[in-house]
């Protein structure tokens, strides 16, 4: 699989930052599940776009709860 470049894991985790809100986020680097700071958003179709440009469609998944 490929490497996300580090500037981009760093726009991810600052993007859950800003977003926060209630739902549960995670983010999986080379199988392993992590977060930084507090690992809820706000499923903003915002976030979501930007979610999808840096990592790609096949790496950002919603999930009903």
């Amino acid at each position: 699989p490929l490497e996300t470049p580090e500037r981009d894991r760093l726009a991810v985790h600052a993007l859950l930052q800003y977003f926060d809100g209630n739902v549960p986020a995670y983010v999986y680097q080379n199988g392993s599940k992590s977060c930084s700071g507090r690992c809820a958003v706000d499923t903003a179709s915002v976030l979501v776009r930007a979610l999808i440009q840096l990592l790609g469609t096949g790496n950002v998944k919603l999930e009903a709860p």
